[in-house]
């Protein structure tokens, strides 16, 4: 890879990177350095254009988890939304890739954490607002 692409690479954060080769499913793997490769296509394309500087990159996971909490989220309750990914992510990012979905203490302490950063939150801990962030935790991370 040339000078460019050392450059695009420098601008991807280190957790954008975070998959781990060694668990977790083969199609899953190809999933992350399939979005990682296309990342490393715009960001080239955005330095040719000359627009490196307002170039972003995007964890898709916690756009992912932002899309379903606004979704989910009750209109009445005051809450930041990006705070409860933040928190979510803080809680399964360190155990991706371990295979906790198939330990049941592994799958019951996630489950636990998620309803408490909800509750935390001022969020209801079950149904949908629970349901559908917790499948996604376990079908990505």
């Amino acid at each position: 890879m040339g000078l460019r692409g050392e450059r695009c690479w420098a601008r991807i954060p280190t957790e954008t990177l975070g998959f781990s080769l060694p668990g977790g499913t083969l199609g899953r793997q190809r999933k992350r350095l399939l979005e990682l490769a296309r990342t490393i296509v715009r960001a080239e394309r955005a330095e040719v254009e000359g627009r490196l500087d307002r170039f972003q990159v995007l964890d898709p996971d916690r756009g992912a988890l932002t899309q379903i909490l606004e979704e989910y989220a009750p209109p009445d309750v005051p809450v930041i939304i990006e705070n409860v990914v933040e928190q979510i992510d803080a809680i399964v990012k360190p155990i991706r890739g371990t295979g906790w979905q198939e330990s049941q203490p592994g799958d019951r302490e996630v489950r636990r954490q998620l309803r408490l950063v909800l509750r935390n939150n001022g969020l209801p801990p079950q149904g949908e607002l629970y349901d559908r962030p917790y499948a996604y935790i376990r079908e990505h991370y």
